[in-house]
């Protein structure tokens, strides 16, 4: 899906939801059965990225930005 994991909710069947410490897992240990189907969604994260000045005073690259 191109998406990185915090942006992806992956459930087994309708109501089981594959936990992020579960990731290495395989399919036994997650108890999958042979007509069971993942589902994988989308999920919207709520980020605050602060901003942070590129150029310092010297008009040099800021070391934060290195």
């Amino acid at each position: 899906m191109g998406l990185a994991p915090k942006y992806l909710k992956l459930e087994i069947g309708q109501n089981t939801v594959i936990k992020d410490t579960e990731n290495g897992k395989t399919l036994a240990q997650l108890a999958m059965q042979s007509n069971d189907q993942i589902n994988a969604y989308k999920i919207q994260v709520e980020e605050e990225v602060p901003n942070a000045p590129l150029i310092g005073p010297d008009q040099k690259l800021s070391e934060k930005a290195r």
